[in-house]
């Protein structure tokens, strides 16, 4: 079985190939020997990489209306379906079929929606891997309403995206200058650049304030339960250890939280829940040795190994969220 690697390589090269297809960029790449089969041969090596039979959309245009949003609909609906049925009555043709396949988003969905088409054909046949049970379990599809006629609009999306009558071209260059074509240039990432940080610093700061205000709540409310008074001196006191405990508790549920919820739906790996709860971590200690040093404590004596634990606890706690998002993510297909 060949296997469906969807990863930033191979977005990026769905990217520049659907980029390649303008034909205002085939015109000012056809100077260094750009030709239609240098794109379709392009459109192969991917096509080999990722196991999908992608030559029949070479010549698609790339900015079709709609286009993607309607192919990410048949995604959006007909894979939950397939998976819940053959899961139920034909468990080994569902692994089959999804192996190293999941719902995506943007021009990814061209590679697995291409992917999905190409194995139920193989499936309907009866072909390898999908053996004898392959035909009933199609069959079973079509009556749960992946018809055959639902398989032919799937096609005729790719067969619109060969109309290269309707790509609209690009408006004229300026007079006075010529620049370089906005897909052979790359994308403008400043502005991505500006947002991610905006996002990470944001959410940081969301885990910096929200952890000691739920840290603080849950030691006032539970303090009392451990208070002992000493039976010398009469004073109530409570343990050393008890204060801390809570805010790190807190900082962790936090941090989780926020990797679940906020980092996982626009992150592509735990990496950034990392940026986001080092940041988060950092920012408390920050606070905390400032106001020590306000107070008048040196700053040597402020040195210590909870610094760097807390930070990576915070780090960690984030990036488990993300993956507990992702991996339900994946089950839930």
């Amino acid at each position: 079985m060949k296997k469906l690697g969807i990863g930033p390589k191979t977005y990026r090269s769905v990217e520049f190939l659907l980029g390649l297809r303008n034909r205002d960029v085939a015109k000012e790449l056809e100077p260094f020997g750009f030709t239609k089969d240098k794109l379709d041969e392009g459109w192969g090596l991917l096509a080999d990489a990722t196991g999908a039979r992608l030559a029949g959309i070479a010549d698609a245009a790339p900015s079709q209306p709609g286009l993607l949003q309607r192919t990410d609909e048949f995604e959006n609906t007909w894979f939950p379906v397939a998976r819940n049925v053959l899961a139920r009555h034909y468990p080994d043709v569902d692994r089959q079929l999804f192996v190293n396949l999941v719902q995506t988003q943007g021009q990814e969905v061209v590679i697995t929606v291409l992917t999905f088409l190409s194995r139920l054909e193989d499936m309907a046949r009866g072909e390898e891997p999908f053996g004898a049970d392959g035909p009933a379990a199609r069959q079973l599809l079509a009556e749960r309403g992946l018809t055959e006629a639902r398989e032919a609009e799937a096609h005729a999306l790719m067969d619109e995206a060969r109309d290269l009558a309707s790509t609209p071209a690009a408006p004229p260059a300026p007079p006075k200058s010529k620049p370089l074509p906005r897909a052979l240039s790359g994308p403008d990432t400043s502005k991505g650049a500006g947002l991610w940080t905006m996002r990470v610093v944001g959410l940081a700061v969301l885990i910096a304030f929200a952890a000691p205000l739920i840290g603080l709540g849950a030691y006032l409310v539970t303090v009392p339960l451990l208070v002992s008074v000493d039976p010398v001196t009469r004073i109530p006191h409570e343990p050393w250890w008890y204060g801390g405990s809570c805010l790190y508790l807190a900082l962790a549920l936090v941090s989780t939280a926020v990797g679940y919820a906020f980092v996982a739906p626009k992150s592509r790996s735990a990496g950034e829940g990392l940026v986001v709860g080092a940041l988060a971590g950092a920012s408390l200690c920050a606070a905390w040795v400032a106001t020590q040093m306000h107070r008048g404590i040196p700053l040597g004596d402020l040195l210590h190994w909870s610094i760097p634990l807390l930070i990576v606890m915070a780090a960690v706690c984030v990036a488990i969220g993300v993956r507990a998002a992702k991996g339900r993510r994946r089950r839930t297909g």
